[in-house]
């Protein structure tokens, strides 16, 4: 690790993780009664995203202490694609999008010192996800159970290297 990570995790006391703002979507072609059977067959491939897209900064006037809030987007899609229009795995034809889930969480942290910008950047790339992913997982797994699909697996968060 390096000293900015350790320096800013040894600054940063997270206070909460809050969903901002969501959004899940399931096609029209894809009825619920027929999910089973279609949604997790080999027509269908999963892409997804996530990364801290903005940090908010505040100074409390009362204590002096800095309030931080990590604005972390994430998402997961199932597409559909035609094996048939293509030679390999790489140049599949995606068709539509079966299944959409995005949200945007606000994870909030609180800290005695100013950080700097290295600290915050080392600490958005390896602690941010870690904290908002079990939030993120279960907002997935609440959201197929609403739409009436089977769970989309959200595997445990593995830390970048």
């Amino acid at each position: 690790m390096n000293a900015e990570l350790i320096n800013a995790q040894n600054k940063l006391h997270i206070v909460n993780v809050n969903i901002r703002e969501s959004s899940f979507k399931l096609s029209e072609e894809a009825h619920s009664s027929f999910v089973l059977s279609e949604l997790f067959n080999e027509d269908h491939k999963t892409q997804s995203y996530g990364d801290v897209s903005r940090i908010k900064v505040f100074l409390s006037e009362e204590d002096n202490r800095q309030c931080y809030i990590f604005e972390y987007s994430v998402g997961i899609r199932l597409l559909k694609v035609d094996p048939s229009s293509s030679e390999g795995a790489e140049s599949e034809d995606i068709t539509d999008v079966t299944v959409g889930i995005e949200a945007v969480f606000d994870a909030t942290y609180l800290s005695e010192a100013k950080l700097t910008s290295d600290e915050l950047k080392a600490f958005s790339e390896n602690n941010v996800a870690f904290n908002v992913w079990p939030y993120w997982r279960e907002y997935v797994q609440s959201a197929c159970n609403r739409m009436g699909i089977p769970q989309i697996n959200i595997p445990l968060y593995k830390i970048r290297k």
